[in-house]
């Protein structure tokens, strides 16, 4: 507001911090004249720090639409004599965290994938990681087409950026959906690659879907079969700005799963008055020589990465990661 030679500002500051607490604070600057200082009162608020859920984004609904147990009709490459190699496999997906993620397994006969799904608004991008046996893990960015109905899927690393293949999921409701593999050129010609059809699964499809797991798995990995089991945690979380740490309880439930590889962990807790629950991949990279993990909760939409090996003693997982 103005008057002649005396000038007030009000300044405002609202928002979320990076853990989806709530703060706040409000600063007033008052009685400003030209030449001096008269005043300045200055005004703080900080909301206590408590854990609430961030709301979802339009765009999780298309989670909801790719949850369910699909049957997957794929075709690869045509070869020279123009015959498409055909496979079946088998899917099943659902919503956890909150709504946050689409956690999906994916049998094909004696292997499985394992997928985690999400949207995330500072990218505005969907999000997906893949994980499967010993094979590198792959994260990959999907750009959401509304009008199209469609997300267009790319690697994020060098060689699938390199080579230009890309994913295009075609939602459709109630049909079929479709996943297009394409191979983008530099001169912006797409070659087809294979497709995947998913159609609704039916109950004599999944009265058969049962498998042996495969044998097998390397050394590395018998550090997953210490951590399977039933847990209860005792956490401890230090938080920039905070004086003393934060602490709280929560179960976790860890198997080993994708051929004896890789660990699927399902946790669930309550931090700050609301309840958190999580999903997590972990399995050791040969390209890396590291253990990597993958996160997903409902106290955000970002999928967080880490890695880490074990220490000199051997009884220390030790590593460090970014979300």
């Amino acid at each position: 507001c103005y008057e002649p030679g005396r000038w007030s500002f009000l300044a405002v500051e609202a928002g979320r911090d990076r853990g989806g607490s709530s703060r706040g604070s409000v600063f007033v600057w008052c009685a400003m004249s030209r030449h001096s200082l008269r005043g300045l009162v200055v005004f703080a608020f900080v909301a206590p720090l408590v854990a609430q859920q961030p709301a979802l984004a339009p765009e999780h609904a298309v989670l909801k639409e790719l949850a369910g147990t699909w049957s997957v009709a794929g075709t690869g490459v045509a070869t020279a004599a123009g015959k498409a190699a055909a496979y079946e496999q088998l899917e099943t997906a659902e919503l956890v965290c909150g709504g946050f993620w689409l956690e999906s397994v994916l049998r094909s006969g004696n292997s499985e994938m394992y997928w985690l799904t999400g949207f995330d608004p500072g990218q505005h991008c969907f999000v997906r990681v893949r994980v499967t046996g010993t094979a590198e893990p792959v994260v990959e960015d999907g750009e959401f087409d509304a009008e199209k109905r469609t997300i267009t899927w790319r690697g994020r690393g060098t060689v699938a950026k390199r080579i230009g293949v890309q994913l295009v999921t075609t939602l459709a409701g109630s049909e079929p959906r479709v996943e297009r593999m394409v191979r983008v050129g530099l001169d912006g010609a797409a070659q087809s690659m294979g497709e995947r059809v998913f159609t609704r699964a039916k109950a004599d499809v999944l009265a058969t879907s049962e498998r042996e797991q495969r044998k097998g798995p390397m050394t590395e990995h018998e550090l997953l079969v210490q951590l399977a089991g039933d847990w209860e945690c005792a956490i401890t979380a230090t938080m920039p700005g905070q004086e003393k740490p934060m602490r709280s309880m929560g179960r976790m439930h860890e198997e080993v799963v994708g051929d004896g590889c890789l660990l699927h962990s399902s946790f669930a807790s309550e931090f700050g008055g609301s309840k958190i629950e999580g999903r997590g991949l972990l399995g050791f990279d040969k390209k890396q020589q590291r253990y990597v993990r993958f996160w997903a909760d409902s106290g955000s939409p970002v999928l967080a990465i880490s890695t880490s090996a074990v220490d000199e003693t051997g009884k220390k997982l030790v590593g460090t990661g970014t979300t």
